[in-house]
């Protein structure tokens, strides 16, 4: 239940069970010296900051998605062992996790919701792979400063990028047909820009991106 552990500063080990299904607000917060847990695959909700203070988070293969606040403000952790079974990152997932990094290209995500990497400020350089298919508003570290998208995915999110002042590269692929409103307004740094399946771009989409002075347009396009 909620803070069912919170201050249990002696606690150092938690075994979760295989069949638990929720984990409720701040359950394990202020617990200072529990640094390890493993999730089992069937948990499917989680309250926000139910492990502040964890240092490792190993997920059980078999689990399809790291639900959403899973580590939510874990501002500490810095090993995560993400099974390839996981197809989903939930909302919020890895929100202001600043000491945590990950190479995106060793998974096979398929979305990535709002949120879910904002405030991994170690994560300077992204690059998604080619299974990745939906995207969530401000779902990738507001600190990144090139992000390369391999995949299939056909739009780009509203306010996807919004105001990441130090982002300069962005590489779509040619699936890319939608850039949603003010996805890129306010890169104040962003030069170089690559996207040349785009055909409908949203109000405001590049609004202040003061160093992009070129962006070729696609014959195709039919909305400005």
């Amino acid at each position: 239940g909620k803070n069912a552990f919170y201050g249990a500063s002696a606690l150092s080990e938690v075994t979760l069970n295989h069949g638990l299904l929720e984990i409720m607000n701040a359950a394990f917060g202020n617990c200072n010296n529990l640094k390890s847990v493993t999730i089992p695959s069937t948990v499917k909700t989680f309250g926000r900051s139910v492990f502040p203070l964890i240092e490792q988070i190993v997920f059980e293969d078999g689990i399809d998605t790291i639900p959403a606040y899973v580590c939510y403000g874990a501002s500490k952790l810095t090993d995560v062992v993400i099974p390839q079974s996981v197809v989903t990152i939930g909302k919020y997932a890895f929100y202001n996790c600043s000491v945590f990094e990950i190479d995106f290209t060793q998974y096979k995500f398929q979305a990535i919701e709002e949120y879910a990497f904002y405030g991994c400020k170690r994560i300077t350089e992204v690059t998604l792979p080619e299974s990745v298919i939906s995207l969530g508003s401000f779902s990738l570290p507001g600190t990144m400063q090139s992000l390369t998208i391999l995949g299939n995915i056909t739009s780009i999110p509203k306010s996807f990028c919004k105001n990441f002042n130090a982002l300069h590269t962005v590489k779509l692929p040619d699936t890319v047909s939608l850039i949603g409103k003010e996805a890129f307004s306010g890169c104040k740094k962003l030069s170089n820009f690559q996207a040349d399946g785009v055909v409908e771009i949203g109000e405001s989409a590049f609004y202040n991106c003061s160093m992009l002075s070129e962006y070729k347009l696609n014959e195709n396009v039919t909305t400005l």
